[in-house]
């Protein structure tokens, strides 16, 4: 259904990726395999059991702080890798293109880009052009974070600060969710911090990481009120709302989840009191930010609620 005509050559280009991956996939596996044999025919199950434990008391062994601390440092060095050597620290995908082209205009103190005199490059996807000038189609959240690397000089920190972010509250939410399961958490603290996915989606420049710095932000702070002084839940509204102003759909359906669903996660009782006292926190530390993405939509696309794309 993609390659069809009506899907353009976002279609077209999307199945043509396919094809390549599809190839890609198997050559790994074929590569793989002889590997994954030997091991089963030569390691012996003890030698494996012996492994573990070291594993697991190296995990174990760091305070709680150090331990998310280094989970953190690692994938902040990893997706500056990415970033440096696979991609020359240059975006490489079209939306990324289209925010670091807006931020390079916030940069340099210009709220659009301009619309005359410029052909057809000004017509490329994900871009929006309106009678106040040229902007990507995105919520501003990324592209004022993308600026304010730009302004210090170093666009390509971005990513690896953004999910240094990530993995250090995701292994303190993950160590606070979990306080009976320490090797879980910290398991899959290190997995996250190590995940090719979450590291080449954190170093392309792209929304994703920026949403999902406000959503864990939000998370952490959340579980933080339920467990204890519910003022965190003032920068659990924080949180959420500049994932909104980024990723409003996907922020959305998170953070409405985490809402409903984090007093059971946190051990408490529901009670409707409690309840809506940490949700009007939550909407208290975001209008703020929700005040200034309905300014922003107000201004370009002329109606507080509605969004570029």
């Amino acid at each position: 259904y993609l390659n069809h005509p009506d899907t353009g050559l976002a279609g077209r280009a999307t199945v043509s990726t396919l094809d390549v991956y599809y190839d890609f996939m198997w050559t790994g596996l074929l590569l793989i395999l002889p590997f994954v044999l030997l091991a089963g025919r030569f390691i012996s199950g003890a030698s494996l059991e012996r492994l573990a434990a070291r594993v697991r008391a190296l995990l174990l062994r760091p305070h709680p702080i150090a331990f998310a601390a280094a989970v953190a440092l690692c994938a902040g060095i990893l997706t500056l890798l990415f970033t440096l050597l696979l991609l020359d620290g240059k975006p490489n995908q079209i939306d990324s293109i289209a925010q670091m082209l807006q931020a390079r205009y916030w940069a340099s103190g210009r709220i659009a880009g301009p619309t005359t005199d410029h052909g057809g490059f000004w017509l490329i996807q994900n871009a929006v052009i309106t009678e106040r000038g040229w902007v990507s189609q995105y919520p501003p959240g990324h592209v004022a974070i993308l600026a304010l690397f730009l302004v210090i000089g170093m666009p390509w920190a971005l990513g690896g600060v953004l999910s240094a972010f990530v993995t250090f509250l995701f292994a303190c939410f993950a160590m606070r969710l979990w306080p009976e399961q320490p090797l879980r958490a910290r398991v899959a603290a290190c997995l996250l911090a190590i995940s090719p996915f979450f590291l080449c989606i954190a170093g392309s420049y792209m929304n994703h990481i920026t949403a999902a710095a406000g959503v864990m932000l939000g998370a952490y702070a959340l579980l933080r009120a339920w467990q204890g002084n519910r003022n965190w839940a003032v920068l659990a509204g924080f949180g959420f709302a500049y994932a909104f102003a980024t990723r409003p759909l996907s922020t959305l359906a998170m953070g409405t989840a985490l809402l409903v669903f984090m007093p059971s996660a946190a051990g408490r009782r529901f009670q409707r009191k409690e309840f809506f006292g940490v949700t009007a926190r939550c909407v208290v530390g975001a209008l703020p930010i929700l005040a200034a993405l309905a300014a922003y939509n107000m201004y370009f696309f002329g109606a507080p609620q509605r969004f570029g794309y």
